[in-house]
């Protein structure tokens, strides 16, 4: 499937243009991300190494529900905001292979930096909660690779989610703590997520011409795996809302509901508005629809009522 100028992500590879990819001596290289790769996994064991398991507050009924509202995450995170970025045809692949490095990388780096700056010991202990907690700082990753995606090498990549994983929780734990802000992990992270995004493609610079035309073009089958992964958001973006509030409780019970109705008042809205003149339908129904998700997440556990839920996510 051609992209711009009729060109596919194999011939960019091949010219050598591929900014993930070069040629070196017709063999594929990606120069020295593999041994930085294992370097920092050879330190994060050395991390790891004092720590261990917290089972004092986690009983086998409150674990189950735990690891449960854990894979819905882990199923955003991975196909959700993975084949999100497909729709891209010629960053398809390694958009989503990425995203797979970037969750493995960042969920252990997230782990360690929230624990160091929540319990101030380098033996620290983990829940299956901790779990859920640092998958925040891998989403906030992700979303910023939305504006890098096609333009930065693995090794970046490897550096960038480092980096964030870091300014992520200073910013949550310091400063939205520090000045007490309700937090859901919705409207924080996508803000910060997409500040921090913009800036590192600012400093980055843009892509090369060729590469950038090829990258901003789609075709009907890339559509279709992004309007996959924008369906995995949809329907596992209440259990993130809602994965930070107390398990049965009805603040959680509320914040599911408020987060579905908002979705479906967000989504009604998006393909009400398709008849505006736009080129490219995909990114502007996937994302508007999830609009809403997005704009109730910090007042999801209160009781604004359907009506009012709707009203958020509609407007």
């Amino acid at each position: 499937m051609g992209g711009s100028n009729g060109k596919s992500n194999n011939d960019f590879v091949q010219e050598g243009k591929h900014p993930a990819l070069s040629l070196n001596k017709g063999k594929i290289s990606t120069g020295a991300f593999g041994p930085s790769a294992v370097f920092v996994q050879a330190m994060l064991i050395l991390c790891f190494w004092p720590t261990d398991y917290d089972f004092t507050a986690q009983t086998v009924f409150s674990a189950t529900i735990q690891y449960t509202v854990l894979s819905s995450v882990m199923t955003l995170l991975l196909v959700g905001m993975g084949f999100t970025y497909a729709y891209l045809q010629a960053y398809g692949l390694s958009a989503v292979g990425f995203s797979f490095f970037m969750t493995a990388l960042g969920m252990q780096w997230g782990l360690l930096v929230r624990g160091w700056i929540t319990q101030h010991t380098l033996a620290l202990s983990f829940s299956l909660l901790d779990f859920t907690q640092a998958s925040a700082g891998v989403l906030a990753c992700l979303i910023s690779f939305g504006a890098l995606a096609g333009k930065i090498s693995p090794l970046q990549t490897l550096v960038l989610t480092l980096m964030e994983v870091v300014c992520y929780f200073a910013n949550q734990i310091w400063i939205l703590g520090g000045l007490d802000v309700n937090d859901n992990s919705t409207i924080s992270v996508c803000v910060f997520a997409a500040t921090f995004g913009l800036a590192a493609s600012f400093v980055h610079g843009p892509a090369r011409d060729a590469v950038a035309k090829a990258g901003v073009a789609s075709n009907y089958h890339s559509e279709i795996f992004g309007f996959l992964g924008a369906l995995f958001l949809w329907l596992n973006w209440p259990n993130l809302v809602s994965a930070f509030l107390a398990k049965g409780s009805a603040a959680e019970r509320c914040a599911l509901m408020n987060c579905i109705f908002a979705l479906l008042g967000s989504t009604v809205v998006a393909f009400a508005a398709t008849t505006m003149p736009t080129k490219r339908l995909y990114p502007f129904l996937a994302l508007a629809s999830l609009a809403g998700g997005v704009a109730i997440g910090d007042v999801a556990n209160v009781q604004v009522r359907p009506g009012g839920a709707i009203l958020i996510g509609a407007t």
